[in-house]
């Protein structure tokens, strides 16, 4: 247990928690990419991504922050944003269409007409 400075407060460590939501979310999406199992169930990994591995990522980190744990909270919130970016800025249209067809609004790129 870590006792957070403010309040007296105890929480667990919250770093296996954003490790185990990256590694998961990895694995699962590992298994797609080499093919071990049918594409049909690709889109599991759209919600497996956004929640356990984005929405438990961040408060992991959060939770770092607070237990006073710089380097873990940059470092579970830098994965966290850092696929974000790979898969919105970089132009990946599976990733941008599954997004799109879950009914997340994007940003728009500024690239290619448009007022």
């Amino acid at each position: 247990m870590v006792e957070a400075r403010s309040g007296g407060i105890t929480i667990a460590d919250p770093g296996p928690l954003g490790l185990a939501a990256f590694a998961m979310t990895t694995f699962v999406l590992g298994m797609f990419n080499a093919d071990l199992v049918s594409r049909s169930g690709e889109t599991i990994t759209l919600g497996l991504a956004l929640t356990y591995g984005g929405l438990a990522q961040m408060l992991a980190g959060m939770w770092e922050f607070r237990t006073g744990n710089t380097f873990g909270a940059i470092a579970l919130v830098f994965v966290l944003l850092a696929v974000a970016f790979f898969l919105l800025g970089s132009g990946n249209a599976r990733a941008s269409d599954s997004l799109i067809k879950a009914g997340v609004p994007l940003p728009t790129s500024g690239r290619g007409g448009g007022g």
